[in-house]
């Protein structure tokens, strides 16, 4: 990927006609809206607008009930509704960067969330995982222990209820060959994080039940299997 230091952002606008690319808002449209107010004295980047602007696709979003959606943007940010999708809230980490250099994007349910934003790292990339407790208005970071090339653009995250957690970085490899992800582990919600696995066969996606039992997928779309936290993987059958 090519990271962007720094440049200024202003609050996207909404984009007409892009509302109805999130189809998968529709079944919320009646629900009473229940929008969430930012506390007094919180400053917070961006202000209610639709989340679909010129910068790029949806790259990840959910619903999370009541009303509560979210998206991932490509090159604009993460965005949060309490209104089934009426209105949007920016709720990219301020401070974290341009938003063109998040690399992936998990709620859990409506109030925590995690980000992993790429940073500069002498000739290579380091990793910071953002996280929130209060639906994005405010957010701390926590670096991956590890730095990478450059070349890769996406890491994957899943969090258990218990604040167990992982992040896979995808690492560059040239086409036809298989990937490889570097693997890490948080048991504290991502407060820190120690490095699991630094050439795992999986750089396509992660899925766990539990600390321990959990899935990858691969760039060539093989299922793996792990039952001890992601230091050996198996290829599923």
């Amino acid at each position: 990927m090519k990271l962007r230091f720094p440049r200024t952002r202003s609050s996207p606008a909404l984009c007409a006609g892009s509302v109805g690319s999130l189809a998968f808002l529709a079944p919320f449209a009646l629900l009473v809206p229940l929008v969430r107010q930012a506390p007094a004295g919180v400053a917070r980047v961006g202000a209610w607008a639709g989340p679909l602007d010129a910068y790029g696709p949806v790259l990840g979003a959910g619903t999370l009930g009541a009303g509560r959606a979210w998206v991932w943007e490509a090159g604009s940010g993460i965005y949060v509704t309490a209104d089934s999708g009426a209105r949007w809230k920016n709720v990219t980490p301020y401070g974290s960067g341009d938003p063109a250099n998040v690399l992936g994007v998990e709620f859990l349910n409506a109030l925590r969330a995690w980000a992993a934003i790429a940073v500069p790292d002498g000739k290579r990339v380091g990793v910071k995982v953002w996280r929130t407790e209060d639906g994005g208005m405010g957010w701390r970071a926590a670096r991956l222990p590890s730095s990478f090339p450059t070349g890769y653009d996406r890491a994957y995250l899943d969090f258990l209820p218990g604040g167990s957690g992982f992040v896979l970085v995808q690492l560059y490899h040239r086409a036809g060959s298989p990937g490889k992800g570097d693997l890490f582990y948080t048991a504290n919600w991502g407060a820190t994080w120690s490095e699991v696995d630094a050439a795992a066969p999986v750089d396509a996606g992660i899925w766990f039940t539990s600390a321990s039992n959990g899935f990858g997928t691969d760039a060539k779309g093989s299922l793996w299997h792990t039952v001890d936290g992601g230091k050996q993987w198996a290829r599923s059958a």
